[in-house]
This record gives C-alpha cells, structure tokens and sequence, in this order.
C-alpha cells in the first residue's frame, strides 16, 4: 500500500520550495532561464518574489502578471531542459519543456521547442504540484 501526505505537509513542502526559490540578495529577482542539451543558455525570464502564490491542496501557481512571462529568444536553437534559479544564480527547479504538437506531456509546455533568435515566448501558467497532491 502507497502512503499518501495529508494537505497540511504537501502545503508546507511547496511553502519551502517557494522560500527556496524566492531566495538571495545577489540580483532583484529569480529567473526562469531555458537551455540546449549542450548547456547554451536560449531564453531567460525575470521572475517575480515572491515565485508563487500560496499553496492549496499541495499545489501553487506562479504568479504571473497578463499577458504573460514573456522574453525574447537569444539564439536558435532547440530547448532541452529549464532552470529556476534563486536571485543568487542557485538552480533549484529543473525540468524538461515539450512541445504541445508532440504530446504535451512536458514540466513547461511550449508551441515548439525549437526556438528562433528574435521570438518571443510567452508563458501564461506554471503549476507546482508536490508529492501526492491530486492533479
């Protein structure tokens, strides 16, 4: 039989990893930055603090002014993974983007995932869900 954690410890677990992520004094804000399989930085995004809003039910939202996260693209080429860093350039949420055409299955789902110098990307939404939380 699997365990499960109750809503209280799933809520504290995000207050934790927002604290965490909302964390530093180097430079004003976190960053949301996304990379190739060879580590070339393609995109990077200003994150507000704190990241997310408050938990409920083991899940929190990021808080994101409309129209969106948005950012222009650096340089060509085809994302492989993502970074949330602390203001003290610390990662500390990793994750894999995918494409919606594919399957859509992603930790961040983008349009595509090859990106082009001068694009812009907008993110509306960005969902964190700890452990057992209900989806």
């Amino acid at each position: 039989m699997a365990f499960s954690l109750h809503n209280d410890i799933r809520n504290d677990n995000c207050s934790v990893i927002n604290a965490k992520v909302s964390a530093g004094s180097i430079a004003l804000f976190p960053v949301l930055q996304m990379y190739t399989s060879g580590g070339v930085k393609l995109w990077e995004a200003a994150l507000k603090v704190p990241v997310f809003s408050p938990p409920t039910n083991g899940a929190m939202q990021m808080d994101i002014d409309a129209p969106g996260l948005e950012s222009s693209v650096l340089l060509d080429g085809e994302v492989s993974y993502f970074v949330m860093r602390d203001r003290n350039g610390i990662a500390k949420i990793t994750g894999k983007p995918k494409s919606i055409s594919s399957d859509g299955t992603g930790d961040i789902n983008l349009s595509t995932t090859f990106l082009e110098s001068g694009d812009f990307i907008r993110i509306t939404s960005i969902t964190y869900i700890t452990g057992n939380a209900p989806v």
